[in-house]
């Protein structure tokens, strides 16, 4: 497998999807200390680095998707995979080798934002004032989540062998991730009960009923619900971009059983997948 490696990194490198995921990147983690720091010149309010920080895993699941889709999709354009079985690669190490090399491209797009947004937010908002244990068990878990998405973008290419339909696909989960995280985010933030606040003459107000919400989700409804906000990777990453840290080891272990099912659901089909 290791010489599979070797070409995919080689083919990575040269890759222009790959370095213009780096670019906006890179762009994009300058970008928005700048606005942060512009909006801070006229508000005086004061934004803090580490919330500018993690927006990274808003776009990498768009950008892994798009550049998925497009860097395995020409193993079947261009007949890699068939010349591969044909001079004895296995199909575990072709699949493997995709999957670790799309990975690679992931987290390196990340450490690209991150490096960008350290260096000008250190300068414009100041260091962290969170914990840089926090911070780096943060990062960590991000990368997990990273790793997740690899992997179910790297299923989807290898079994699909039109890269328009890989595309189609891989860029559609993507965006429903974050459809799906909104909607479990808004329905665990309901409110229990609603304050019904009354005017008084003087013009104070006061709490006149409390009302209970029909909305909120009580016993094991609300139990299926924060499951679901620490498994899917959606929801992962608005916790995240939230500096939400209660559930970060839940989270990693999560990727990790993600990780394992996805990728032996992947390695199983492809083994009897018919390639042309």
């Amino acid at each position: 497998m290791s010489k599979l490696l070797s070409s995919n990194i080689t083919r990575l490198k040269k890759n222009k999807v790959f370095w213009l995921g780096m670019l906006i990147m890179f762009g994009l983690g300058c970008f928005l200390v700048v606005i942060a720091y512009l909006d801070m010149q006229k508000s005086q309010e004061v934004y803090l680095l580490e919330e500018r920080l993690f927006w990274y895993v808003l776009f990498i699941g768009i950008f892994l998707s798009v550049f998925c889709s497009l860097f395995l999709g020409t193993e079947y354009s261009d007949g890699t995979i068939r010349n591969k079985l044909i001079v004895g690669h296995t199909r575990i190490s072709i699949y493997l080798s995709n999957l670790i090399v799309c990975t690679i491209a992931g987290i390196c797009m990340c450490i690209s934002y991150l490096i960008s947004s350290i260096v000008f937010g250190s300068i414009l908002l100041g260091f962290f004032k969170m914990d840089i244990q926090t911070i780096f068990m943060m990062i960590f878990c991000s990368l997990t989540l990273v790793v997740v998405y690899a992997s179910i973008y790297t299923l989807i290419a290898m079994l699909n062998q039109s890269k328009a339909t890989t595309a189609v696909i891989s860029i559609l989960i993507a965006f429903s991730c974050f459809f799906v995280a909104n909607y479990i985010n808004g329905r665990l933030n309901e409110p229990e009960i609603y304050n019904l606040d009354n005017v008084t003459e003087e013009g104070v107000f006061e709490t006149d009923e409390k009302i209970p919400n029909e909305n909120y989700l009580r016993g094991g409804k609300r139990v299926v619900f924060e499951t679901f906000n620490n498994l899917l990777p959606g929801n992962q990453a608005l916790q995240i971009i939230q500096l939400k840290t209660d559930s970060l080891r839940l989270i990693i272990m999560y990727d990790l059983l993600l990780f394992i099912g996805i990728t032996g659901i992947g390695l199983t089909l492809f083994k009897q997948k018919d390639i042309k």
